[in-house]
């Protein structure tokens, strides 16, 4: 049964379709997909799911919230960035 609450309560849903140690029997995926962005009063909060698969298969998956807290000071040496998602899938 999934774990759900809030991050500014702390939100994290967890699902295991199968032990993890089957990871470790050789390559496998680890997709991260952005859900949703939230402006709360403390900030804005982040929904990402993160899904490890092998051989097409889900073996992991879980789902939680980040918050990036209201913060005033804006360092000059960084400029804004814009945020932009599409498909979900990226490689870093």
């Amino acid at each position: 049964m999934p774990l759900k609450r809030r991050l500014t309560d702390a939100f994290c849903s967890l699902s295991l379709i199968d032990a993890v140690d089957e990871l470790k029997r050789g390559s496998f995926s680890l997709q991260a997909k952005v859900l949703e962005y939230r402006t709360v009063s403390a900030g804005v909060e982040v929904d990402l799911t993160l899904t490890a698969s092998r051989d097409q298969q889900t073996i992991w998956s879980s789902t939680l919230t980040l918050l990036s807290p209201k913060n005033t000071y804006r360092p000059d040496a960084q400029p804004d960035l814009e945020i932009t998602h599409g498909n979900g899938l990226h490689s870093y």
